[in-house]
């Protein structure tokens, strides 16, 4: 029996290439003079081209490490040196939006219509972890053979952390603080590596402003209806967390939240890009991934799905005047036309991962989106991440 879930990927990519014809004209019109097609001077100073050039192919019949080739382990393990030498203690994975235990909100859903127990809702989102690892294995997503591929190849304690990965402020307000509790649990006297794909990005964002703007902190919160005691103990949480060593990095993060900068801490973007522009690309080009990652540009201001129930659809209405417009369609077409790549903080990397073609790939690419997380992309991206945070 076919899988129904091909069905409805099916079904989105026919709605995203009707609704990327029709802006195309659009897109394709607008003046140069009106978007920015040129790094400024500051940008320049932080902003830097990458290929992907590794020569050590991966062994997919063997998701392990003992399976792999000399020259790929022997690579691994020195950049696993180069992280130990510059004190990166542990490594915390985050996946991204629609990759997590509650995609679409039906599990909160059906919990606030039919009562049931914490028992039974961590079993149904442990069987929906099990399918998406199943259904995507690593296509945007950051398998648990992949999390156990990492540290037994780098020799440095690595863990997953997941989120209901839906596609709203609350939801990720309320992740952000999950991932709060999670680092808590996940002490180091050293450095701490976070590595986030698509919005887990945000969560960083919530986090490094959470920390150090306690007033627009607490309007967040009381919007999202945590109680006084409970506001008080994440602000004791986060006065200890701003005093830890990370570093983030971001995979194909649509910028939607401010970064606030803090000595500890320290942000790099790996962007799946091509070309010498720094536009991103336009829609002709996307059933062959043409342009690179077409989610992380498009990822932005009004792009956010409404939530199933309506207290929670006034909840995240009432926190668009705090970070920015949810879900607002007409927003969302003005923003895409300017087609910005570069976020505004941080060290920016345009890297091209080479998964273009000449022939329809988006299914297996997510729109340049899904590279990222791939086995052989591995070793890339921590060839990068070294590069610029570990020299």
């Amino acid at each position: 029996m076919p899988n129904p879930f091909i069905f409805l990927f099916l079904i989105f990519a026919a709605l995203f290439l009707v609704l990327a014809y029709f802006f195309y004209h659009k897109l394709s019109r607008r003046s140069a003079s009106k978007v920015q097609t040129r790094l400024s001077e500051k940008e320049r100073e932080r902003v830097f081209f990458e290929t992907d050039s590794e020569k050590f192919s991966f062994n997919r019949k063997s998701l392990h490490f003992r399976g792999q080739s000399r020259e790929w382990k022997q690579s691994m393990r020195q950049l696993g040196e180069t992280l130990k030498e510059k004190s990166v203690e542990k490594i915390i994975y985050v996946h991204g939006t629609f990759a997590g235990d509650d995609p679409f909100g039906l599990l909160d859903f059906i919990s606030e219509k039919i009562p049931m127990s914490k028992k039974s809702q961590r079993s149904l989102r442990k069987l929906l972890i099990k399918g998406k690892n199943r259904l995507f294995h690593d296509l945007g997503h950051f398998s648990e053979n992949y999390i156990a591929l990492t540290a037994s190849a780098l020799k440095i304690p690595t863990y997953g952390f997941n989120w209901s990965s839906q596609n709203n402020h609350l939801a990720r307000v309320k992740a952000s603080l999950e991932l709060l509790d999670f680092i808590e649990s996940k002490p180091t006297k050293e450095t701490l590596l976070l590595i986030g794909h698509s919005h887990a990005g945000s969560l960083f964002c919530l986090l490094s402003a959470f920390s150090q703007q306690k007033e627009w902190a607490q309007k967040i919160l009381k919007i999202c209806q945590y109680e006084t005691k409970e506001i008080q103990l994440i602000e004791n949480k986060l006065a200890v967390f701003k005093t830890r060593k990370i570093d983030f990095v971001t995979l194909g993060c649509p910028f939607r939240y401010q970064w606030v900068e803090h000595s500890q801490f320290r942000l790099l973007n790996i962007i799946n890009h091509r070309g010498k522009s720094v536009l991103g690309g336009l829609p002709s080009g996307v059933i062959t991934t043409k342009d690179g990652d077409y989610i992380q540009q498009w990822g932005i201001s009004g792009s956010d799905t409404l939530a199933l129930t309506t207290e929670q659809r006034q909840i995240n209405y009432e926190l668009d005047k705090y970070l920015d417009p949810g879900n607002d369609l007409s927003l969302w077409i003005e923003k895409i036309s300017s087609r910005q790549r570069i976020p505004p903080a941080g060290t920016v990397i345009l890297a091209d991962y080479k998964d273009q073609s000449v022939f329809p790939n988006l299914h297996k690419t997510l729109f340049g989106h899904g590279t990222y997380t791939r086995y052989e992309k591995i070793i890339f991206n921590f060839h990068l991440i070294a590069k610029y945070l570990y020299k």
